[in-house]
């Protein structure tokens, strides 16, 4: 008897050796591999450059060399962090493994995932897209709390495909023991989208006009934060057509305050598209030209910060165009708009609209937020042209930093070198009187502010 106890413990000591796996170290990540990819099972975030900033969890591609395809349970459970990002590899999200992260409140695409466990999401507001309804989905995946009454509802916000609707519902949300019964009880929590092959996600929006005035419902670009590259918009949907670039359709708020979006680098709108709402493009440095073709208005904020951009066309007389304020403008480290700096691009207008657009759109400023203002700078520094002109050559006066533009860079490098904490240069001595002074810190105050070339 006892030798056969001995044999069965010695037996199953040997079973567990076989099968127990090595927590490895990565940076930031422990995880674990089957010899062909790597589980996730622990994330302890580094410390943050930014002691204001939460950090955030971007899973990486690659773990030990190994793709990473599955967050293993309570990975990331009850961390505070403010950014969730995992790569297309991942196919398993373990129970809990973002259980009460609820500082999370950006997008995250779930379309490749096929297993989401027990609580996963629990607690969180992310925003979460979802695939045709083929999912295991683990109880309370999605599901939070509220304290002070003591009842449970929605975690975040649910997308599904357009048409999807009954088929989730009966799946998923059936009784309210179901992992979606609280979104699919709450109209506020979930939403019908269309998803096209370049990674644009479409909805249908009210259009509104300057008045107030409802206009329409009609398909827009809701989401272009999932795609990279050059995207195409879509013509139509069903039929309908597609009219409008939807409020921040591209614009990454878990880069930051201003928000940065580097995978966009072009896009073709399709003639049906007439409005671009405000804060679009914001954040998109790698976007380098746009034809805005049938485009007749263009909101606040729509381009601002999309330092890469080359080249914008209208192609629309002036009397048929409404811009909103600060379109092409930036907004500073430190989260405040700059009126007087305009993103480097040429804006090219319908051959004999120039002056058109001037009387109507490049009026000298008067107070910050006038929108007849829009193209003002553009015009001073001689990059409103009409097609066909040829673009100005750059203007590299001031620029000290090597940057192609004049800004505060410059304007610190000038004070470093009247301080003797930089190297003078010849480039540095703008009234070419010998020295770095006072009167070529004004000069280059006065190139930011548009006052002189």
């Amino acid at each position: 008897m006892r030798k056969s106890f001995l044999m069965a413990a010695f037996g199953a000591a040997v079973a567990f050796t076989a099968t127990a796996q090595t927590v490895l170290t990565e940076g930031e990540w422990q995880y674990t591999t089957d010899g062909s990819s790597a589980t996730v099972v622990k994330f302890t975030p580094g410390p943050s450059e930014d002691e204001y900033a939460l950090p955030t969890c971007n899973v990486p591609a690659t773990l030990g060399g190994l793709p990473v395809t599955a967050i293993g349970p309570s990975a990331c459970e009850g961390l505070d962090i403010a950014g969730l990002s995992f790569p297309k590899t991942v196919k398993t999200i373990g129970a809990r493994a973002f259980y009460g992260c609820n500082n999370l409140y950006n997008e995250i695409d779930l379309r490749h995932v096929q297993v989401i466990g027990d609580s996963a999401f629990c607690n969180t507001a992310l925003s979460m897209y979802l695939a045709e309804p083929n999912y295991q989905i683990g109880s309370g995946a999605f599901a939070f709390y509220i304290s002070y009454n003591n009842t449970w509802g929605p975690a975040g916000h649910i997308y599904i495909p357009h048409g999807k609707k009954d088929k989730y519902v009966h799946m998923y949300a059936s009784d309210e023991t179901q992992p979606l019964w609280y979104h699919f009880n709450d109209p506020r929590a979930w939403e019908e989208v269309y998803y096209d092959e370049g990674g644009l996600i479409y909805n249908q929006q009210e259009i509104w006009n300057n008045e107030q005035q409802k206009e329409d419902t009609v398909w827009c670009v809701f989401n272009g934060k999932l795609a990279e590259g050059h995207v195409t918009v879509l013509d139509e949907i069903e039929g309908e057509p597609v009219r409008a670039i939807g409020h921040n359709a591209f614009r990454d708020m878990s880069g930051g305050h201003a928000g940065e979006n580097p995978r966009l680098t072009g896009i073709t709108l399709s003639d049906n598209i007439t409005l671009i709402q405000m804060g679009a493009f914001l954040g998109c440095y790698n976007l380098e030209s746009i034809d805005l073709k049938n485009v007749r208005q263009v909101d606040y904020a729509t381009f601002v910060n999309c330092e890469g951009l080359k080249e914008v066309h209208f192609r629309l007389p002036a009397d048929q165009m409404t811009f909103g304020p600060m379109v092409f403008n930036y907004i500073s480290d430190e989260g405040g708009f700059d009126e007087h700096r305009v993103i480097p691009a040429v804006i090219y207008v319908p051959r004999g609209e120039k002056q058109n657009y001037i009387d109507m759109w490049a009026q000298e400023p008067d107070e910050w937020v006038e929108s007849p203002n829009t193209l003002y700078y553009f015009l001073v520094d001689g990059r409103l042209l009409e097609e066909g002109d040829t673009p100005p050559e750059p203007n590299t006066r001031g620029d000290l930093t090597g940057d192609n533009t004049v800004d505060v860079d410059d304007l610190n490098l000038i004070i470093n070198m009247m301080l003797h904490k930089a190297d003078e240069t010849a480039a540095a001595d703008l009234n070419h009187d010998g020295s770095v002074d006072v009167d070529d810190l004004n000069t280059i105050i006065n190139i930011m502010l548009h006052k002189e070339q």
